[in-house]
């Protein structure tokens, strides 16, 4: 387990808008406006803690900018004081993550993307003006980027998406808070559940119902236990996690060690005590058998 001192970089929830002196006068109440369906985190939890750079600091933000000759958005800059990089909740397509600024990887300081002018090579497709494109998430085969060049490195930047592989680009969104706006919920498709008991009864009871195989559990892809149903068909499952996890982890070879301090992952449901995921081909026969079992629950398509 790490020592609850992780929790000065991992600096949740919303807190964080007390503690940290706002750049640029953006106010804190700026933020949950934005974010407020992901209860002011946008962050996925727990973290995966080698993508989370150092805490941010004046210093970093004004050397990147240097580095680029870009300003950065504001919102970018106020969610790196959140939390310094990693995997998002919100989602966009490929899009997971947002690189922080630091020394580890991903890390947008690094420039590590094939086409920016450090890298290129007449081999090498290059977008042009490329070097008013900042990508903040990618793979090396695709980018996703904050774009200057219509109004220049001073200006609010559009998203734009590269692929190195295709050899184009294309427009998302004007400007960095648009494309927040843009992100889907990836814990949206998720069943709630209410009540005093633990995904490995949820688990357990539905695989009685349903007559399926002993489930099975892991916790190296997320950092906390899931439990796993398999359903008749072709690659038809259930899966059942607890809305209470670890606030980071890490893997250490085929181990994973975990913060001992603990957040939620529906931030703005503390009620939730386990969210059920089911594949499209068992989900009436997943939520029928959830419903049978008496449980208090609130599905994807239920009014608010």
């Amino acid at each position: 387990m790490f020592g609850a001192s992780l929790e000065h970089v991992l600096a949740w929830p919303l807190g964080i808008y007390s503690v940290y002196s706002w750049p640029r006068c953006l106010q804190p109440m700026e933020i949950p406006s934005v974010l407020q369906r992901f209860g002011g985190r946008l962050w996925s939890a727990p973290a995966y803690l080698p993508y989370v750079q150092p805490p941010l600091t004046e210093e970093c933000v004004a050397a990147a900018e240097r580095q680029f000759a870009v300003r950065l958005p504001v919102l970018y800059v106020a969610l790196l004081r959140q939390q310094n990089g990693g995997y998002l909740r919100g989602v966009r397509g490929v899009s997971t993550c947002l690189a922080g600024i630091g020394p580890k990887f991903p890390s947008i300081v690094q420039d590590n993307a094939w086409w920016r002018p450090r890298h290129a090579t007449p081999e090498v497709w290059v977008p042009p003006c490329s070097e008013l494109l900042v990508p903040f998430d990618g793979d090396g085969h695709w980018d996703m980027c904050f774009d200057y060049r219509l109004h220049g490195g001073l200006s609010e930047p559009a998203v734009t998406y590269i692929s190195c592989e295709s050899e184009c680009e294309e427009s998302i969104a004007p400007s960095f808070e648009s494309y927040l706006a843009s992100l889907e919920d990836s814990l949206a498709a998720d069943t709630r559940l209410y009540g005093e008991f633990d995904a490995e009864l949820v688990a357990h009871r539905l695989a009685d119902r349903l007559r399926t195989g002993t489930p099975t559990v892991g916790n190296f892809s997320h950092g906390y236990d899931q439990w796993r149903l398999r359903m008749p068909g072709d690659a038809e499952w259930i899966w059942c996690s607890p809305n209470r996890v670890p606030i980071g982890f890490d893997r250490v070879g085929d181990k994973v060690t975990t913060t001992e301090t603990t957040t939620l992952q529906v931030l703005e449901d503390p009620g939730c005590s386990v969210l059920v995921a089911v594949t499209d081909g068992s989900r009436s026969r997943c939520l029928d058998a959830l419903a049978s079992l008496g449980f208090k629950m609130h599905g994807p398509s239920d009014p608010p």
